[in-house]
C-alpha cells in the first residue's frame, strides 16, 4: 500500500490513509462535508473485508477500488457484490487508479456533456472548461475549485469547505489560506475572458458561483 500511496501522490492525488479500525470509526461517524469531498476509495490489504466495502458503499457514492496481490474469481465476485467498482491486481500504478476512478465517475453521470453556465461550460471528469465552445486551460487546483463551485452553484461555500473538497478533510502541511490565492487567480482569469465576475467572494462567508 505504501507504493500505491506514493504513486497516487506523484499523480497529483491528495490522499488520507486509514487502517481498518480507523476507517470503520470514520465511516460510522462521518461529517457530511468530509464524505462529500472524497473522490474515491482505494482498499488494499492481505484480507479485504466485505464489511468495510459495504460500509463505504452505504456512506458514499464515490468509486471504490480494491487492490489485491493476486486476483481470484471467487473473491473478485464477492467484493464486487459487496460494493467494489473494480478489483485490480498488483502492481498497479497510481495513474491507472486515478484514471479508473475518473472513468467510474463519468459512467455514473451518464457521460455527462458538461454543465453550461452562460458562455462557460464546466466538466466533472477533469477536463478543462470551455468558454464559447473553446477550451479554457486552467491549473488543476483552480479547475477543481471551479468544478466544485459550479456543482454547488447558488450556494455559498465556506473557505474550509472548498479547502476540504480540494485537499481532502485530513490534509496536513497546507493552510486553508491557500484557497484565497487560488480563488483570486481563478476569478481574475475568468473575468479577463468573460468580462465580469462569475464567483462572488464575501470575506468570512465564502464563495458562490453566480454565473
Amino acid at each position: 500500500m505504501t507504493n500505491i500511496c506514493s504513486d497516487l501522490k506523484s499523480s497529483g492525488a491528495d490522499i488520507a490513509k486509514f487502517s481498518g479500525h480507523d476507517l470503520t470509526r470514520w465511516l460510522d461517524e462521518p461529517a457530511a462535508d468530509e464524505i462529500a469531498s472524497v473522490r474515491g476509495f482505494v482498499v488494499s490489504g492481505v484480507a479485504v473485508c466485505d464489511d468495510d466495502l459495504r460500509r463505504i458503499r452505504m456512506a458514499s457514492w464515490a468509486p471504490v477500488l480494491t487492490v489485491v496481490v493476486r486476483k481470484d474469481l471467487k473473491q473478485t465476485l464477492r467484493w464486487l457484490s459487496a460494493g467494489a467498482d473494480d478489483v485490480l491486481p498488483l502492481p498497479t500504478h497510481g495513474r491507472e487508479i486515478v484514471a479508473r476512478i475518473d472513468a467510474v465517475w463519468r459512467r455514473s453521470q451518464g457521460e455527462e456533456k458538461g454543465v453550461r453556465k452562460g458562455r462557460l461550460t464546466v466538466f466533472a471528469d477533469g477536463s478543462d472548461p470551455q468558454i464559447d465552445g473553446e477550451t479554457f486551460c486552467l491549473p488543476r487546483r483552480e479547475r477543481n475549485i471551479l468544478e466544485y463551485l459550479v456543482a454547488n452553484a447558488g450556494r455559498r461555500m465556506s473557505k474550509r469547505q472548498v479547502f476540504e473538497a480540494l485537499y481532502g478533510p485530513l490534509a496536513t502541511g497546507v493552510d486553508d489560506y491557500v484557497i484565497e490565492s487560488h480563488v483570486s487567480k481563478l476569478r481574475r482569469r475568468l473575468r479577463q475572458r468573460l468580462g465580469h465576475d462569475v464567483i462572488d467572494c464575501r470575506r468570512r462567508l465564502g464563495y458562490c458561483f453566480v454565473g
